[in-house]
Formats: C-alpha cells, sequence, structure tokens
C-alpha cells in the first residue's frame, strides 16, 4: 500500500477534478490518474465514474470507500507527523497569517498541536485580512496563511482560484453551512439550543470592522439570515476590532449586542453562549495557503498537521 495513491483519491474528491488536484498538489494530471488506478486496483472496483465535463462523481462502492480512504490517510498523516517528523531538531522560523476572527477555522488547533511536537521552531503570527494575507503571501513576507470565506467565496466557485493565482495552493480545513449567534449567558434565549434571527430584532449586531464591513446595512445581514429580516424592521449594527478578542467578548458577555459567527465558534468566550440560528443557509469555509514552491521545511511539516486536521474534521461533514 503506497499511501500516495490514496491521498490522489482524496485530492479528486477536495478539488473536484483531476487537473485541479494535480495542479494544486504540483503533480501532472497522468500521474493522479495512475495513483487513483492502483487504487482501484487494489480494491477491486471503480472509485470514480469516468467521464467527460467538468467535477467528479464517485462511484456507489466509491462512495462506501471514501470514509475508510480518509481514515486510511488521515492514520498515515498521524503516524508520519508524530512519530517520524514530531521533533524538528534543526529548530527554523515560521511566520503563519490569518484573519481577525472570534472563532477559528482551524488554526488555533492546528498551530497547537504543531508547537507542541516542534518546540525548536519560532512560530511568529501575523493577523491582517484577507487581501493583505495574500499579497503578503504573494511577496514571501509570510510563509503561509488560514482564509476565512462566507458565502459564494468557496473554493468550488472557483473564485478562489482566481484570488490566490497558479502559485499558491490551498488545503481545505473547515467548512459550514449554518450560523451560530453569541449572546450573553444572561439573556433570555441563552438556554435555547436553536433560535429564529426574527427573535433579536431589537438587538444589536456586532461585526468586524473591516473594510468590507464599513457599509453593512439590513440588507447585507439579510445575506446571513436568509429574508426573514424586512425592509422596514431596524437593524443595530456594532463594528468592532476582532483582534481584540477580549474587549468583544465582553461587549457581548454584557448583554450590549449579539456576535453571528459562521466559523467555528470559540468554547473559551467568557459570559458568551453560541446558539444555531434556525434556517440559516449560510455556506462557509477555512483553507489553508501556501506556496506551491516552498523550501521552508516548516512548511512542509505544518502542511501534514493541517491535512491531519482536514481529514479528521472534513471527514465528519
Amino acid at each position: 500500500m503506497e499511501i500516495e495513491n490514496y491521498e490522489a483519491v482524496l485530492y479528486v474528491c477536495h478539488y473536484n477534478g483531476w487537473t485541479s488536484a494535480a495542479e494544486q498538489t504540483n503533480q501532472s494530471p497522468s500521474t493522479i490518474s495512475k495513483r487513483v488506478s492502483w487504487v482501484e486496483r487494489e480494491l477491486g472496483a471503480p472509485v470514480f465514474f469516468r467521464h467527460k465535463g467538468s467535477g467528479v462523481t464517485l462511484t456507489p462502492f466509491g462512495v462506501q470507500m471514501l470514509p475508510y480512504i480518509r481514515k486510511i490517510v488521515a492514520l498515515h498523516s498521524h503516524v508520519h507527523t508524530y512519530a517520524n517528523g514530531a521533533r524538528n531538531e534543526n529548530g527554523g522560523e515560521l511566520t503563519v497569517g490569518y484573519s481577525p476572527l472570534i472563532g477559528t477555522v482551524g488554526e488555533a488547533e492546528i498551530l497547537s498541536r504543531f508547537k507542541f511536537d516542534n518546540p525548536t521552531v519560532q512560530v511568529n503570527q501575523v493577523i491582517r485580512h484577507r487581501k493583505d494575507l495574500l499579497i503578503m503571501l504573494q511577496e514571501g513576507k509570510i510563509d503561509c496563511a488560514f482564509l476565512f470565506m462566507v458565502g459564494s467565496d468557496q473554493p468550488k466557485s472557483g473564485l478562489l482560484d482566481v484570488l490566490l493565482g497558479s502559485n499558491i495552493c490551498y488545503v481545505p480545513v473547515m467548512r459550514r453551512n449554518d450560523v451560530s449567534l453569541g449572546v450573553s449567558e444572561n439573556h433570555p434565549l441563552a438556554r435555547n439550543s436553536c433560535v429564529r434571527i426574527s427573535e433579536f430584532y431589537n438587538e444589536t449586531f456586532v461585526f468586524s470592522d473591516i473594510p468590507s464591513h464599513e457599509d453593512i446595512n439590513r440588507g447585507a445581514l439579510r445575506y446571513f439570515f436568509s429574508n426573514e429580516i424586512k425592509q422596514d424592521i431596524p437593524v443595530k449594527i456594532a463594528l468592532m476590532d476582532f483582534i481584540n478578542k477580549s474587549m468583544v467578548g465582553s461587549f457581548v458577555a454584557g448583554g450590549h449586542g449579539v456576535l453571528p459567527t459562521s466559523c467555528i465558534p470559540p468554547d473559551d468566550l467568557a459570559g458568551v453562549r453560541f446558539l444555531r440560528i434556525e434556517g440559516a443557509d449560510v455556506p462557509s469555509c477555512g483553507v489553508f495557503i501556501y506556496p506551491k514552491h516552498y523550501s521552508s521545511p516548516a512548511v512542509k511539516t505544518l502542511l501534514q498537521y493541517v491535512r491531519a486536521y482536514s481529514e479528521e474534521r472534513m471527514g465528519r461533514l
């Protein structure tokens, strides 16, 4: 068994195509095809339908086998990461960028695992907005970054490929199709497991003070919460610096506003409880980006942690 062959199956699924999988992993399409064919020969049946056109389709057998292939790759990633490359004795330095979010797209857990197993690597963290991170990565000012996208800004839409260009690869690490709302633990609805956005018409909604949110209005809020908010209902907006999480947490915990989030909600925001919004169908995702032709050994090691986390989390979705 060669793990690279099983990884090729997942790449084709992740990137929704043979050519895109080859491009994103710096391999040729024929190599990807041969690897997948090897897996199919070993398993004794086709995993994918071969047809013309965009996208890929799993065979019924492939649908059954995909969870097991994910487990095989994830287990191999764990063994390789934690046993063979867990201690980076050569040290080194790694600069990682990520967006100012109250929640996470997985970067907190991934970096925590990496730093625990690689104590000699100095990890510098840079917090910038998405556009700035893309520019910094292209200019070589950071080694890699975690990005967060909501709505149509998804890998499958092709927009991400345009943003990144041909010299940057990405690995999906988080995906959601719903929205949570952070409220004070003393809020009358805090004990509910699920709420409707109409129950918060009179509340103040807290958003990050990034440039794209400066003109946020009822239309933008309706984008987050479908069409439940009517045009004639006033919605109050508070723009806050999400880099200062304690300030935002204190504001919400004090009952001064509610906090919408479509990334992974934090589990350590004191005094705040996150509730699922009923009927909110908002796709969002987090991706790890890195240069296609990277030279830093630390990036290669971190990439193993990212892929292990991706297989854990994406495999459960």
